[in-house]
């Protein structure tokens, strides 16, 4: 919020909680829409549960996607605005953060595991 004026931090507080709500809200959407599509009117059980993981994987393929892509846009502007500290070289780099390291290998790990589970399915 460092580019907002002093007197109008409240405002810029209450449209950044209010966009942030509206964009939880829309994934939701997103995400129960692309249940309904891929499970239909089957009832899901432990004992076939396939198309209801086809779905959550799609979803979480598909926001990675977005995110990736806000992502890249956010590093184009701030190169563009000549911001330091933007970039995905800066923010993601392992030697910035032990915590980037971290969050990192566990994201590998989560996409090893969606890999071996398509796989075998």
């Amino acid at each position: 919020m460092s580019p907002v004026e002093k007197r109008k931090i409240g405002f810029a507080s209450v449209t950044l909680g209010t966009m942030r709500t509206v964009g939880q809200g829309i994934s939701m959407a997103a995400a129960l829409l692309l249940t309904s599509i891929f499970v239909g009117p089957r009832v899901v059980t432990p004992a076939h549960p396939g198309f209801f993981l086809s779905a959550m994987r799609t979803v979480f393929v598909l926001f990675a996607f977005f995110c990736f892509l806000v992502r890249l846009a956010r590093a184009g502007k701030d190169e563009a605005s000549g911001r330091k500290r933007g970039g995905l070289k800066n923010q993601w780099s392992t030697e910035s953060s032990p915590l980037n390291s971290r969050i990192l290998k566990t994201g590998f790990r989560i996409l090893r595991r969606f890999r071996l589970d398509a796989a075998l399915s």
